[in-house]
């Protein structure tokens, strides 16, 4: 959590959102600590995001409704125009 080496991004990371920001919105829904603003901030993309929803700063957890909730509300998007990526892979 302190340690910036522990967040390993793709080489083309910055240029994909580079690319996405032109025609989305990019937000970022996270069970995290206030470290990952630093993190992105110090990967040079914290910028690119309209918007975060922190499990630290809402007090709740993936997958409750109110993180969701919270982000589309902040975007001011209706759920079906939206595209959620994980970075775990849902087992079944």
């Amino acid at each position: 959590m302190y340690n910036d080496s522990n967040y390993v991004f793709f080489d083309n990371t910055k240029k994909t959102i580079e690319g996405l920001k032109e025609k989305y919105k990019i937000g970022v829904i996270s069970d995290t600590d206030p470290s990952i603003k630093r993190v992105l901030k110090n990967a040079g993309i914290y910028d690119y995001f309209d918007n975060m929803a922190l499990s630290y700063e809402l007090g709740e957890n993936k997958p409750s409704p109110g993180m969701f909730r919270h982000a589309l509300e902040a975007m001011n998007l209706p759920a079906i125009e939206t595209v959620f990526i994980d970075d775990y892979e849902k087992k079944t």
